[in-house]
Parts: structure tokens; C-alpha cells; sequence
């Protein structure tokens, strides 16, 4: 039997023997049981099950947006949504009034559309309750969606992957709408403040904790950043447990990889803003420089073992060829030296690496060559000699964080690196491992700077070997969608 859109009226109209509602709205959107056929629910279950895309040898990850107790089959708000809505009698979601003032301190910036996006997300959601805003990194995402939120007059909850991420929505909730830190309430680990206008929501907490109903109903309105997270298993259930009317997704670029966007979609509601634009202001200039450093396949793929027991070579692996990379002393040497040399004419630096213990290495290269290298130099300034540096990575306390955030040096992680470049002061940017998509980074350095910093420059190195050059060659033209000059040398071992 077959069943489409159509069919859903007749089943909804189907006789009952309680009061329960039909349809009900709350966090998900609740289907009562006794008004489907089981074949009805098999098949609203098959449709709302979605398969990652096959990687390499690993199973498909298996991601079903549904949950059933004893009365209800819960799906997502927006599966469907143009055919129950209508329906729907029980509209249960919350959206409590704010007795709070939210001030609009910073002015959005038309130069980077932000008054457009922030007018067309709120009338989209005003009509829907929920969108997706789409904008390139560098415009404004934080500051366009507390404004937002702000309109609506009810709490708000940010939604928050890792513990770096505090400190950035605590500074823009007090810079963009005037809001002290401790009025800023935060849920992570076994803190829970409850009854603030603002709360930061770890996802890792409301998924392992037990928490207080009250938290959940006192939220009406949502945000989540990087929304293509909210594709994978857990976490479009995790969004599903808050009621809130409200929800607002928003990143550069929402689509997975792995073919999850439905999961996104069904759960925060299509596009309501979209912006693809190139940037405005200093663009930097990108030195993507062939290092002379060559690997063999073998040390970087992928084994199986066939049906006769012979072992084949399958694909590159990126984290044994950051491994090798990490391992290369020549290379590092290299690195080391252009980062010295970049100091010593005054620029301030970030370091990138995947790897901890490769970022570890380079910090103390670093710091064994540098006071080497003021000895061979007449006439140092001051800021110079006093250069100070900082490793940003995981295992930093909370009251470390501040000052490493002002270092001229900073190393840090790819995880870490959305905090980190809200370091305005700096104009040079060194991936000591290959980004896997460029964009962020360096259009966050291009728009956070400070006004008297130095010419911005990127230093992007590849190998010899065709893995490497074909990855620079796919950074080449994320660049190239930034607007960036982009400059191929060759460096010297």
C-alpha cells in the first residue's frame, strides 16, 4: 500500500475513543496512535529514517527522527508541516514574556547586510516559528541572531557544543544586548541556573543530565549555531525535548557531507535568509607554498584485507598523513623559521594544527629558537623582545583563557578555532596541518581586526604528492569563493 501527503487526511480524521488531541505541538510535533493504521506508522517511521552516505568501510550511521510512547508517535516540528499544521488544536509550545530589557547596543552594519537579514528572519519566523539563516562566515552570525531574538521579547537559549563557545556568546550578549554575564545563565555539567533572559545550553549536559522541567518551559526562543550538527542521531532529539516556539539556525553553510539535511531541515524548518555574497574590506593574501616533504602511499592509506588474505591499499587516511606531517622535523623546522621570521617584523600569529601534541612541538620549537633569534638582531623593539605566546587548546582553565587570547603568538587547534579568532590584534594566520575548509578562519581574521593591524596573509603549505596537491587545490578554490588573492610558491626545506 502506498501512502502520500493526500492520505494523511483520512487518517487524521479517523474516530477516536479519548480526548486526547490529535495532533499536538510541543518540542516535536505528536501524532496520536489510535488515529493511524499500523501500516500508517511503518510507513511515517521509514520515511523519517535517513542513512549517512557510505565512507570508506565504515557502516552507514542510522538516524531515526521519531519516538514513540504510549499514546503519541513524535516527529519532527517541521516533517510535513504544511499538511498537519493546519490540523493541529494543541499548540503547547512556549513562549513566555520577557520581563527583561534586551538593548540593541551594537548597530547592524549595512555594508554586510545585516539589517536585511535581520528584518527578513524575523518576518520568517514570525510566519513559521522556525527557520535556517545561511551567511557566509564573517558577516555577523552571532550578532544577527541575538538580534533577532530579541524582537520576539521572550528567553533565550543558545545551544553550545563546547566548552570554548561560552565566552563568545557571554561577550556578545553583553556588547550586543547590553546583558551582564551574570545575568547570562549557563546549563553544563552540574550547573543549572534557571530564570535568566539568556541561557547558554550545553548539548552534552541535557543529553547526559537529568534536568529540571522548568528549564525547558521557560525557553521560547531557541539558537543554534552550526546547525548542520543537528543532523546527526542525538542531537535533533535533544532540540526536540525544549518546547520553545522560536528556533533560529544559523550557518555559513548547513549542508552535511553525509547526507543528513533532511534530519536539519525537519527539525529547524527551510531557509528563511540566505546570503552569498563576497566580502567587504582587506582581503588576505594566501600563500599556498609547495614544502618539499613527499610521502609514500602507504604510509598514509587505508588497508583492507581481500578474500584471499592479501592486503590492499584503499584510501588516503587524513589523520595518519597529519600524523606524518606532525613527524616531519624538517617541515616543522621550516614552519618555525617563517613564524620567526613573521614576528620579527611585527606581525602577530596564529598557529593552527588538528593535532595536540604536533601544536605542543612547534610551541616549544618555537620558544628553544626565538630568544636565539633576538640575539642575531640590532635594534629590537621592545614589543618585539617582549613577545609574549600561548598554546588555546583543550585543557586550558577557564581563568587561563583571557590572556592567551592577547598573546602575539598564539598556537591553537582547529577545535578551538572559533574562539580563538575573535583575537582581533591578529594579521597572520599558519596552517601547520591542512584545514579541511578554510573559509572560517580566514574570513573571521579578514573581518575582526583591529584597525591599526598589519596587511593580512594567510601561509597555507602542501606536499609533494598527489593527496596533498589535490586538497590545496580544493583550498585554492574555497579561497578563490572568498575573493582572496591566492600566491603558489615554492618553500625550502
Amino acid at each position: 500500500m502506498k501512502f502520500d501527503r493526500h492520505g494523511y487526511n483520512t487518517y487524521m480524521t479517523a474516530p477516536n475513543s479519548n480526548h486526547r488531541p490529535k495532533i499536538v505541538m510541543r518540542g516535536a510535533m505528536g501524532l496520536r496512535l489510535d488515529t493511524l493504521q499500523h501500516e500508517h506508522i511503518e510507513w511515517l517511521k521509514g520515511r523519517l529514517t535517513v542513512s549517512s552516505k557510505p565512507y570508506k568501510n565504515q557502516e552507514p550511521i542510522v538516524v531515526e527522527s521519531f519516538e514513540q510512547d504510549e499514546h503519541y508517535l513524535w516527529v519532527p516540528r517541521y516533517f510535513d508541516h504544511l499538511n498537519f499544521w493546519p490540523k493541529i488544536k494543541a499548540w503547547e509550545w512556549a513562549a513566555p514574556p520577557l520581563d527583561y530589557p534586551l538593548h540593541q547596543l551594537m548597530t547592524p552594519d549595512p555594508k554586510r547586510k545585516q539589517p536585511e537579514a535581520i528584518d527578513t528572519l524575523e518576518e520568517h519566523l514570525r510566519k513559521h516559528s522556525g527557520c535556517i539563516g545561511v551567511m557566509p562566515t564573517g558577516l555577523g552570525k552571532t550578532l544577527v541572531a541575538l538580534s533577532v531574538a530579541r524582537r520576539f521579547k521572550t528567553p533565550i537559549g543558545i545551544f553550545i557544543y563546547a566548552g570554548h563557545m561560552i565566552d563568545n556568546w557571554y561577550e556578545h550578549a553583553s556588547s550586543v544586548l547590553g546583558v551582564p554575564a551574570e545575568d547570562v545563565g549557563l546549563v553544563k555539567e552540574g550547573r543549572c541556573d534557571l530564570g535568566k533572559p539568556i541561557t547558554v545550553i550545553s548539548i552534552q549536559t541535557v543529553m547526559c543530565r537529568e534536568l529540571p522541567e522548568r528549564l525547558f518551559k521557560q525557553i521560547g526562543f531557541i539558537i543554534a549555531d552550526e546547525i548542520h550538527h543537528f543532523g546527526s542521531k542525538i542531537w535533533g532529539k535533544v532540540v526536540n525535548s525544549f518546547p520553545a516556539r522560536y528556533r533560529l539556525g544559523i550557518s555559513a553553510d548547513p549542508t552535511r557531507p553525509d547526507g543528513l539535511d533532511p534530519v536539519v531541515r525537519w527539525n529547524f524548518g527551510k531557509v528563511g535568509y540566505s546570503l552569498h555574497t563576497r566580502p567587504t574590506g582587506e582581503l588576505p593574501t594566501v600563500y599556498l607554498t609547495r614544502f618539499p616533504s613527499n610521502y609514500t602511499k602507504r604510509k598514509y592509506h587505508d588497508w583492507e584485507q581481500g578474500p584471499g588474505g592479501k592486503w590492499e591499499m584503499t584510501t588516503p587516511n587524513a589523520m595518519k598523513y597529519d600524523k606524518l606531517l606532525m613527524r616531519d622535523k624538517p617541515r616543522n623546522e621550516w614552519i618555525v623559521g617563517k613564524l620567526i621570521e613573521a614576528r620579527l617584523k611585527g606581525r602577530r600569529i596564529m598557529v593552527f594544527s588538528r593535532l595536540r601534541d604536533h601544536l605542543d612541538a612547534l610551541y616549544n620549537e618555537f620558544l628553544s629558537r626565538w630568544k636565539k633569534a633576538l640575539l642575531g638582531v640590532s635594534d629590537v623593539p621592545e614589543r618585539i623582545s617582549k613577545t609574549t605566546t600561548s598554546l588555546l587548546r583543550g585543557g586550558i582553565k577557564d581563568r587561563d583563557r583571557p590572556k592567551a587570547m592577547i598573546a602575539d603568538v598564539i598556537f591553537t587547534t582547529f577545535g578551538y578555532s572559533r574562539e580563538a579568532l575573535n583575537a582581533t590584534h591578529l594579521d597572520t594566520m599558519i596552517f601547520a596541518t591542512p584545514p579541511g575548509n578554510p573559509l572560517q578562519p580566514a574570513g573571521r581574521l579578514r573581518d575582526k581586526g583591529d584597525e591599526d593591524r598589519k596587511s593580512l596573509l594567510i601561509l597555507d603549505p602542501f606536499e609533494m604528492n598527489e593527496y596533498s596537491f589535490d586538497k590545496a587545490m580544493r583550498r585554492r578554490s574555497a579561497y578563490g569563493q572568498l575573493g582572496l588573492t591566492v600566491k603558489r610558491i615554492a618553500g625550502q626545506a
